[in-house]
């Protein structure tokens, strides 16, 4: 660009042209800042300085009078055409360097892991770290201004002139409206990246990854393994728990007390416990079929025919041995020589194995 910022001299002093009337792209902002959200400021940022000041201001209003009348968006290259002092427009080029398919992979993957940046997109927002999440990748979403490009046909020498401040700062208003556009510029368009961003997360869901034992494992998760073995029957523990409950203070029969008298049953149901058909799952089927009341048949017609149900057949019932009587345990244990308790209760494991012995008697 020439030393002449659109100046001619005269007589020792100099004179600005006015430029000519456009009407062209018109900003929305008629005072103040272009640029409402954060990820425009952010963009602006990057040509924004006290050097530029003065261009900028300028090239504020050429964006606010018209003065640019078209401008595209492509993968890395912004073009425009901005109306200026002379009648041909000049032309004006933003160009960075658009992401490669390969950083593309990378910031889908990572964009992707995060259920709330995919979210933020789809409803057609900047998710606000979006910058941290590519930063460990080398990636910056937002050029700095040594990765900006800025070309303009006009003499002036700046950086940016007043046209490509214009450019900019419309392009800093179309980022408000849909940040997408920040993105087709770096290589990636809505369509693409959206659809990528839905297969990558469809992907995860379906567990079809590289990895694929991880979808095998969660394949299982909710499946039980078999069951654990019961454990043995302990006839004594229902002794050990009467006797820490202790009297209750009833009586039956000739004396006894309550608790004592229920010690028998529970140490029964204690030893059969685990044989019992209601847990092996060997219950016969004895429960006869009930019949459920039917309409008589119209008159004329024969009741339906009802299928015969095969016969059940008879259950063995195991007779329950007689208890034995203090006195007959008491004689056995002396004549074996087991000591017992001749004053008290005979303990259980005395009146088991008098009952193991006679069983066959």
């Amino acid at each position: 660009m020439a030393r002449h910022d659109e100046d001619t001299w005269g007589r020792g002093f100099p004179t600005a042209q006015p430029r000519l009337p456009a009407d062209g792209i018109r900003a929305r902002s008629r005072r103040g800042d272009i640029a409402t959200t954060w990820w425009s400021r952010r963009f602006l940022k990057a040509i924004e300085s006290p050097e530029t000041a003065s261009r900028l201001s300028r090239g504020k209003s050429y964006a606010r009078s018209g003065q640019v009348l078209a401008m595209t968006i492509a993968p890395g290259e912004v073009a425009a055409q901005v109306q200026g002092s002379r009648r041909e427009p000049y032309t004006v080029t933003v160009a960075t360097a658009p992401f490669t398919p390969a950083d593309w992979r990378r910031a889908v993957g990572a964009l992707a892991e995060r259920a709330g940046y995919t979210a933020e997109l789809l409803d057609g927002r900047m998710p606000e770290d979006v910058e941290q999440v590519l930063e460990p990748l080398g990636l910056a979403l937002f050029p700095a201004m040594r990765q900006l490009d800025l070309e303009c046909s006009c003499p002036d020498w700046g950086n940016p002139c007043k046209h490509a401040a214009a450019v900019c700062y419309l392009l800093a208003e179309l980022f408000d409206e849909d940040p997408f556009v920040i993105l087709h510029w770096r290589g990636m368009p809505r369509a693409e990246l959206l659809d990528a961003l839905r297969a990558h997360r469809a992907g995860q869901a379906g567990g079809m990854g590289d990895d694929g034992g991880e979808a095998d494992e969660l394949r299982g998760f909710w499946t039980a393994g078999p069951l654990p073995e019961p454990p043995p029957a302990d006839p004594t523990a229902m002794t050990r728990l009467l006797q820490r409950l202790g009297p209750v203070g009833v009586t039956i029969g000739a004396g006894v007390d309550f608790a004592q008298a229920l010690l028998p049953a529970y140490e029964a149901m204690v030893r059969h416990r685990w044989s019992s058909p209601l847990l092996t799952g060997d219950l016969p089927d004895t429960v006869p079929p009930v019949a459920l009341p039917t309409a008589a048949p119209p008159e004329g017609l024969a009741p339906p025919a009802v299928p015969e149900r095969p016969a059940t057949p008879p259950v063995a019932v195991r007779e329950r041995p007689a208890q034995p009587s203090q006195a007959e345990v008491r004689a056995w244990a002396r004549g074996n020589g087991i000591a017992v308790n001749e004053r008290g209760r005979i303990r259980a494991e005395v009146v088991q194995a008098y009952l193991d012995a006679n069983r066959h008697a």
